[in-house]
Order: C-alpha cells, then sequence, then structure tokens
C-alpha cells in the first residue's frame, strides 16, 4: 500500500502574515482563526494527523484544506 505523502504548502511573506494575524486573534471568528491555524502548521510541513490533534480540528477537514489550496495555486 502506497504511502500518502501531504500537498506541500509554501507561503510567501504577505499571505503568512494575514495569517499568522488571524491566527493570533482574539476576536476574529473561530471560522477565520482555526484555518489560518492549520495552514500555518501545514507551512512548517506538520503532518496532517498532528495539526488536526494541535488545532482540535479533523484531520480529514486538515487534508482537504491544504490540498484545496495547494491545487488552486494560492500556496504562495
Amino acid at each position: 500500500m502506497p504511502v500518502m505523502v501531504a500537498a506541500e504548502l509554501v507561503l510567501s511573506d504577505g499571505p503568512r502574515e494575514v495569517l499568522d494575524r488571524w491566527a493570533r486573534s482574539t476576536v476574529a471568528t473561530h471560522r477565520r482563526v482555526l484555518p489560518a491555524r492549520v495552514l500555518l502548521l501545514a507551512a512548517l510541513v506538520v503532518a496532517n494527523e498532528d495539526i488536526g490533534r494541535r488545532a482540535a480540528a479533523d484531520p480529514d477537514d486538515v487534508r482537504r484544506g491544504r490540498g484545496a489550496l495547494c491545487r488552486a495555486g494560492r500556496g504562495g
């Protein structure tokens, strides 16, 4: 059985700064904060399962979000 490898996510400085600001926000909605945290961890090449544990997110949601962003070419 082949080993699944997470999609590589590369963020340039601009998007990284925005995501970092959202991830640290105490007034932004959970709907904005959680994906920001997930994407920042994904950019650090953290495994999807680990991201799920750290961000209290479903690993399948992490995979879908990471993959969608990479396919859209918005990684940097």
